[in-house]
């Protein structure tokens, strides 16, 4: 394959020149990239490139199943993220267990609500107005518990 140009500020015929370079000192300015090996060990993500570079090979060879994504930072970060739905940080782990706490004591509280608006209607307590307040006021709180220990039930789904 031959290439033809014209360098800057010449004039005249155009100059064939092959590419690549037939001459073997082409890549003598030309110095190794550097090793990037102590830097992925220092982010902790030398295995997951590790893994990546050799399904990317396997794919370059012809292997149906290869490298997974390209190898930038979102994709690993999404990669963490599925991993992380099957084995929590500890964060998450006690941000899920804080959720189903408050839940359980959220339906406990409304469940005591409610019992509250049995055992004042079973034995009778005071004037019909004060029965109103006595039972209306924990049947709407207790209801609004019980929405809310549903809620966080359904959020740590």
């Amino acid at each position: 394959m031959s290439l033809q140009k014209r360098l800057p500020g010449e004039e005249g015929e155009l100059k064939a020149e092959c590419f690549p370079p037939t001459d073997e000192n082409y890549l003598e300015g030309i110095s190794e990239p550097p090793d990037p090996t102590p830097l992925l060990e220092k982010q902790d993500v030398l295995e997951e490139y590790v893994a990546w570079r050799d399904g990317d090979m396997k794919w370059r060879e012809g292997d149906a199943l290869g490298a997974k994504g390209e190898n930038t930072l979102e994709d690993h970060e999404e990669r963490s993220s599925e991993f992380q739905t099957w084995s929590p940080t500890v964060k998450t782990y006690t941000f899920r267990r804080s959720i189903a706490f408050w839940g359980a004591v959220m339906c406990c509280e409304g469940c005591l609500l409610f019992l509250w608006i049995d055992l004042i209607t079973t034995y009778g307590v005071g004037t019909p107005e004060m029965l109103y307040n006595l039972t209306k006021v924990p049947h709407f709180v207790g209801g609004t518990f019980f929405l809310g220990g549903c809620y966080l039930a359904w959020f740590q789904l």
